[in-house]
């Protein structure tokens, strides 16, 4: 400095004049105070031996509500606006978009738009600061309602925009308000002002504000499972771009006869600083809006076309979240209007858990969307839209090593020897406590006597079921009935657990099968237990079925044997698309007796096309109604030895033209 300001030696002149005057009233004035000048000043009067001075400061209302402001800047709402009175707060915001680059996500029509969720939330930050909402206590419900987007407000890199928003109660009489504002969100971009949202809000934090329930919630999805990553796709052909924060919809499903549709979003967790927090972030808030456009096309990608964005809300209560917890969102379209426009409502809820119920975090009723008018030419959408949404590449089942899809099981080697001993340890227990007579029918008196040659077998040491170190003869009936409860728990978490089930419920049950009052198929029909056993021992041929599959998705497939119709699930869920379309023409499901198909009927009764027949592979299927060429795909996973030699004469019969 060339000039610098000698600041102790005049002041320290003035305060020695003042003395030497002899007078009792000095004052001294500081213009504009200044930290900077504190500590100078305070050390100059310490030196001033027997003189005493007061320092008055007449501080302004403004000086003193800006230093003792409750609320920090926040990154959306701004700051208080200090100058307007507080029976009207307002709050003012330079927003670059470089601060808050979470809000690049959200693009449309290539330009970054300040989302009308970041409206929603700024009124929501308002009113907390209103009630004296803390870190601590973040229990503000509020609600808004007749809520107008009137205008876009696009953001660039390196442009600062000025947001203005202000709350204004809304009068019963000149004497008293409501619980309500009047509020209005504005813009400036240096050139024009904006008015782009205003509407009506209020505050509840006894949560008084009732959600308006125009949607019920929904546990189960929707038949139609759409994927997301392609849903984002096709919403980016329209021209919403959701990147970052905006992109997060999941487990996303459509109803196919009604405009429903249900995803998880995730909440974001509540933030530490005081200057981004939320009831409800926005990028939350906008994922729940863009499910409507699942719900209006019902899942369909191919269906969109024209891009409409939110611009009017009749009710919406938004609640605070628990921590760390999903919205389980379910959207429905109520109205379709022209061009793309709808009119819609929506329930958002975080699941509850034991005796606590589901918590509603957002209620909404009447959102209605315009359609955007787009430049240039107003026929060139339909006809740029393409007429494939996905492409997906498949071998050809001709060209393809089909033997190689079918999947075996694991190795059996870890339960076989527990099962062994299981069936010696009945077999043995039987011999003791089951007799046969004239009334017992043929073949129970042979399997009796297999069963007693076995044992036998095994006391010599030439049984192969167990080794003789065992010494299960030398077993109690006590000892024993231990042993098969033990065998049965360790094998309980096995895959092959039901094979213990079945063989401990018929020994159980032999006393009754061999005096002819219980028929085995009934025992091991209880609890599922022979469609288990089934399932257990057929291979995977999912990856198979689901080839021919894509080759021809119209074949005319005949299930024989279909029995409790395990192999029949497996066929179906790979005969299944993503997208929960049918890759078959028809599928006929058989048995040799109608004694499933009642059971088979509700299983199976969200499938299309399937047929219910009986079929007798030992007889003539031409005689039995079938007619010879009539499919293009035969499962036999249940048929039995004996009647394999016949499975080939059918398969020659419906093999001939």
């Amino acid at each position: 400095m060339e000039s610098p300001v000698r600041f102790n030696t005049p002041f320290r002149s003035a305060i020695g004049d003042a003395v030497l005057s002899g007078s009792d009233n000095v004052a001294l004035i500081e213009i504009g105070p200044h930290p900077a000048l504190a500590g100078p000043i305070g050390q100059i009067l310490r030196d001033t031996a027997g003189s005493k001075i007061l320092l008055i400061w007449a501080e302004s209302r403004i000086s003193r509500e800006w230093r003792f402001r409750e609320n920090p800047p926040h990154e959306l709402l701004g700051s208080r606006t200090l100058e307007m009175a507080a029976n009207e707060p307002t709050w003012r915001k330079s927003l670059a978009l470089e601060d808050v680059s979470w809000l690049s996500g959200h693009q449309v029509n290539g330009q970054v738009v300040f989302p009308a969720a970041g409206y929603i939330s700024m009124v929501g930050e308002a009113l907390e600061q209103l009630h004296g909402a803390t870190d601590e206590s973040r229990e503000t419900t509020y609600s808004i309602k007749n809520v107008r987007i009137a205008s876009a407000r696009v953001l660039e890199m390196e442009k600062t925009v000025e947001l203005i928003t202000s709350l204004k109660p809304i009068m019963l009489d000149a004497n008293e308000a409501t619980a309500w504002y009047q509020f209005t969100i504005s813009s400036f971009d240096g050139t024009r002002w904006a008015r782009n949202c205003f509407g009506e809000a209020r505050s509840s934090k006894d949560k008084s504000s009732a959600h308006p329930s125009q949607v019920a919630p929904r546990n189960a999805p929707f038949p139609r499972d759409v994927d997301a990553k392609s849903w984002y796709n096709s919403l980016r052909r329209i021209g919403f771009n959701y990147t970052g924060l905006f992109e997060g919809m999941r487990d996303v499903s459509a109803a196919t006869t009604t405009t429903e549709a249900k995803a998880i979003v995730e909440s974001s967790r509540p933030s530490k600083s005081r200057l981004s927090r939320y009831v409800l972030h926005p990028a939350a808030i906008d994922q729940c809006f863009q499910l409507f456009t699942v719900a209006a096309f019902r899942g369909m990608n191919r269906n969109m076309g024209q891009l409409s964005v939110p611009t009017f809300i009749e009710e919406m209560v938004l609640s605070p979240c628990p921590t760390e917890h999903a919205l389980d969102v379910t959207a429905h379209i109520g109205n379709m209007l022209e061009r793309g426009s709808f009119t819609g409502n929506l329930i958002a809820q975080v699941a509850g858990s034991g005796q606590q119920p589901a918590t509603t975090c957002i209620s909404l009723k009447g959102f209605k969307t315009s359609a955007l008018t787009m430049s240039g030419d107003d026929g060139q959408d339909e006809e740029e839209a393409p007429m494939i949404t996905q492409l997906e590449w498949r071998p050809h089942s001709d060209f393809a090593d089909l033997g190689s899809l079918f999947r075996r099981r694991a190795s059996r080697v870890d339960e076989w020897p527990l099962l062994k001993e299981l069936i010696l340890l009945c077999m043995i227990d039987h011999g003791e406590n089951i007799t046969t007579s004239g009334e017992t029918a043929e073949h129970l008196v042979k399997f009796s006597t297999w069963m007693r040659q076995q044992v036998e077998r095994y006391k010599l040491g030439s049984n192969k079921f167990a080794p003789k170190e065992l010494r299960l003869e030398g077993k109690t009936a006590d000892q024993r009935r231990q042993r098969i409860g033990e065998i049965h728990a360790i094998m309980s978490p096995s895959p092959y657990a039901v094979f213990a089930s079945a063989i401990h419920k018929l020994s159980s049950a032999a006393p009754a099968v061999f005096t002819g009052d219980t028929h085995p198929l009934h025992v091991i029909l209880e609890d599922n237990v022979l469609t288990g056993f089934y399932e257990a021992l057929s291979m995977d041929s999912g990856d198979l079925i689901g080839l021919l599959a894509n080759t021809n998705p119209h074949m005319r497939i005949l299930e024989v044997g279909a029995g409790t119709g395990g192999s029949t699930a497996r066929a179906l869920a790979a005969l299944t698309s993503a997208y929960g379309e049918h890759l078959y023409g028809s599928y006929t499901y058989t048995d040799v007796s109608a004694g499933f198909m009642t059971a088979a009927k509700e299983r199976f009764a969200n499938y299309a096309a399937i047929e219910y027949a009986v079929l007798d592979v030992t007889v003539d299927p031409v005689e039995q109604g079938f007619q010879p060429g009539t499919y293009d795909l035969i499962i036999a996973a249940n048929v039995g030895l004996p009647s394999i030699s016949c499975l080939f004469k059918i398969l020659c019969v419906f093999n001939s033209y």
